[in-house]
């Protein structure tokens, strides 16, 4: 697989526009399919100089992409895990036509800045006439199109975005998609293929794109073998002291909190690891005062974006979790069916959200700065 993409570099920060993105396998340049998801993800340039393609051959081919009114230069990017799940999901789609996936994928975004938090978009999407590539965009949709905006689709701004994608989908022949709107789940791939490839949810979510009708034929038995293959075999104690033990000397353990092994992950929000419920990792604001917050009567700091990230790795964000006192909460049997494998996965993905919610501070105060 081949990434390839336009990139626009914002002032002297690490932010920049991605957009026209698109995943190339095979030789051909045929393009087999679309996907639209919420904003670009951690994937960089493959070249060390970030030099933009200049074979002539490649820019003949990648025109075809350009819509002669917003031109900038193409670059090769490398490969993120998102995109891998792309490549699966179009490829499993294929094979289930007796076919082999064999040219273009197209990847659309609700909004194109890379790496970044929705407040930060808002601002400095004004460097770019993001209307006219949403509308290039909207036009260019290719079936088969999987909609994979996942919780973006109900936000005030995006969700207007979102909406022009789906109605726009739904008239190139999207019959999976229900016309209602609202009872849509938009399931993003990174879920989808991977961190929920077992649940029921998330394998009917698939072959409905796959028969492309919201009630797919799936046998029981494929569902039966995806429950047992994710049926977790650990100690859930053992875990949570070998993950504890690993990171007592990166986080601060929270004052008062130490018997519940909870830990300061940044300077807004706390990071609980614990057996019970069978086991989890947790995310909440830091207290309020003495109390934490009630997410259905209080806003709290960047809630909307920590959930956003948050649920790109499967986390369950909705609010009526633990009585509304949880951000976030994800069971140690997503992680994977041993012990070693659910440590060291945690342990990975602490350290990928850590990266995340310290990039979001970064380009936040950098805006900040920008706008005093």
């Amino acid at each position: 697989m081949k990434v390839f993409t336009h990139y626009t570099k914002l002032g002297s920060t690490s932010d920049g526009i991605r957009w026209r993105t698109i995943l190339k396998f095979g030789n051909s340049w045929e393009v087999k399919g679309s996907v639209v998801m919420k904003n670009p993800g951690a994937a960089n340039f493959k070249r060390p100089d970030h030099a933009a393609i200049n074979s002539p051959e490649e820019l003949k081919q990648l025109s075809v992409f350009d819509d002669g009114e917003l031109r900038a230069d193409w670059y090769e990017f490398s490969s993120d895990p998102t995109m891998e799940c792309i490549g699966r999901l179009f490829s499993e789609y294929y094979a289930a036509k007796g076919e082999q996936l064999e040219g273009v994928i197209q990847i659309f975004n609700l909004f194109y800045l890379r790496e970044a938090n929705l407040i930060t978009a808002l601002n400095k999407v004004s460097q770019l006439n993001l209307a006219n590539i949403v509308d290039y965009d909207v036009q260019h949709l290719t079936f088969p199109v999987y909609l994979g905006f996942a919780d973006l689709a109900w936000h005030k701004t995006y969700g207007v975005v979102a909406r022009k994608f789906f109605n726009a989908a739904k008239k190139l022949g999207a019959l999976y998609l229900n016309d209602d709107f609202k009872k849509n789940a938009f399931i993003h791939p990174l879920y989808l293929m991977m961190y929920g490839k077992n649940k029921e949810k998330c394998i009917r979510a698939k072959y409905q794109f796959f028969q492309n009708t919201p009630t797919p034929v799936v046998s029981q038995k494929l569902i039966d073998d995806a429950a047992i293959e994710s049926i977790v075999k650990i100690n859930n104690n053992a875990i949570m002291m070998k993950i504890t033990t690993a990171i007592n000397e990166q986080f601060p353990l929270v004052k008062g909190e130490e018997k519940n092994h909870r830990y300061i992950f940044d300077d807004i929000i706390e990071l609980t690891v614990t057996d019970k419920e069978q086991g989890f990792v947790g995310f909440r604001h830091l207290k309020n005062g003495k109390c934490y917050y009630n997410y259905t009567n209080q806003d709290a700091p960047n809630e909307y974006l920590y959930r956003d990230i948050l649920s790109d790795y499967g986390f369950d964000t909705e609010k009526n979790i633990g009585n509304n006192v949880w951000l976030a909460r994800k069971a140690f049997e997503e992680y994977g069916s041993d012990e070693q494998d659910v440590t060291r996965n945690i342990l990975e993905e602490l350290k990928n959200l850590r990266n995340r919610f310290n990039h979001m501070k970064i380009v936040g105060n950098n805006n900040n700065h920008m706008n005093r």
